[in-house]
């Protein structure tokens, strides 16, 4: 099937494509007719592509009323994904009603959302241990909760706010579709996002 086809190839292709046509193919496939059709550009849409926005999530609110219940799930792990509240407590309410498999343990990671540590504790005698656990830590801590993180965060930004003289300011955040931490870092005119273990790796030759 050619929908079949261009739906698990493209997202593959996304950084050879413009990334304006591949949304819009995805999303248009989201709503195909053929239920594997739309569960694999749900999937690809919520997970695989680093795309917002108002259309993106409307599209996977919509496919959260989905009459497949595997494209009702992935809906809520991509809104999850973006911490959406609306994908998170449904992904809380699938976590709770069925063992929760890596790509679901992987949406709620990210999500960073207390909201779902209680569940994710329940689940942690059924799913797998190592992504259910890492899964827990993200949302039971948060990003900035654990004391030697956040210590190590500020230390990088600091670092780089007083060693170099072209940054004119610098915070800490937690980027989406991503489970670890980041640093913005603006300077004249431009701005600029690294992770957080690329600033600590930077910080021998800076100190």
């Amino acid at each position: 099937m050619v929908r079949y086809a261009v739906a698990f190839a493209l997202p593959d292709l996304a950084h050879d494509a413009p990334p304006a046509l591949v949304a819009d193919v995805m999303l248009h496939l989201c709503a195909d007719e053929d239920d594997d059709v739309a569960s694999l550009a749900t999937f690809a849409v919520g997970l695989q592509l680093e795309i917002d926005g108002d259309r993106v999530r409307d599209v996977l609110r919509q496919n959260m009323n989905h009459p497949s219940a595997e494209v009702r799930l992935d809906a809520a792990r991509g809104l999850a994904c973006r911490r959406d509240l609306e994908g998170i407590l449904a992904l809380r309410e699938s976590i709770l009603t069925r063992t929760p498999d890596l790509l679901t343990l992987d949406a709620a990671a990210r999500s960073r959302s207390a909201l779902l540590a209680d569940a994710l504790a329940s689940a942690c005698e059924h799913a797998e241990a190592n992504g259910i656990m890492f899964a827990y830590r993200c949302c039971e801590e948060g990003p900035l909760k654990n004391a030697d993180t956040a210590s190590v965060a500020l230390s990088a930004v600091q670092a780089m706010v007083r060693h170099d003289p072209s940054v004119t300011d610098a915070a800490i955040f937690c980027p989406l579709y991503d489970v670890g931490l980041a640093i913005r870092i603006s300077r004249t005119g431009v701005g600029e996002e690294i992770s957080l273990f690329n600033a600590l790796d930077a910080l021998p030759t800076i100190n």
